[in-house]
C-alpha cells in the first residue's frame, strides 16, 4: 500500500494505510488506530463499531430451504409420472396416450380420432 496512492487530506503523502471502513487512502500522521483496525477517522471507527454491533451471521440453514423445495418438487414429478405409467401401462387406462408427447414417452399411439357418421340421407 505504501508508496502506491496518496493521503486522502495530505495529496503530497504516500499514503500508509487504507480505511478499514471507507477505504480512503490515509497517511501516518492522519491514521486512526482503534478496535483493532485502522481507520481515517474517529468517525470512520465509530461507523465500523457500530456495524460490528449490529450485523447478524447469516443463517446458513435458511438456504436449505430452498433446497427442500426442490427436491419435494422433484418428488412429487417422480410420484406424477410414476402414477401415469402404472395408470398407462398396468390398468390399461390410457388418459395421456391422446397427448403426443406423454403418449410417446409413455410408449402408447396417439389415437386417431373418430370418423364423423356418413350423412345417409339426401338434402342435409
Amino acid at each position: 500500500m505504501a508508496g502506491s496512492r496518496f493521503c486522502l487530506n495530505h495529496k503530497d503523502r504516500s499514503a500508509v494505510a487504507q480505511c478499514h471502513q471507507c477505504h480512503k487512502p490515509v497517511c501516518a500522521e492522519c491514521l486512526v488506530d482503534q478496535d483493532g483496525g485502522k481507520f481515517c477517522s474517529p468517525p470512520c471507527a465509530a461507523r465500523n463499531r457500530e456495524f460490528k454491533t449490529s450485523y447478524k451471521e447469516p443463517n446458513i440453514k435458511e438456504g436449505f430451504n430452498l433446497v427442500g423445495k426442490l427436491v419435494g418438487l422433484v418428488l412429487l414429478a417422480v410420484v406424477f409420472l410414476g402414477v401415469a405409467w402404472v395408470g398407462n401401462n398396468v390398468l390399461g387406462i390410457g388418459f395421456f396416450a391422446n397427448y403426443d408427447y406423454l403418449g410417446k414417452w409413455m410408449g402408447k399411439k396417439a389415437k386417431a380420432a373418430p370418423e364423423p357418421p356418413a350423412n345417409t340421407e339426401p338434402g342435409k
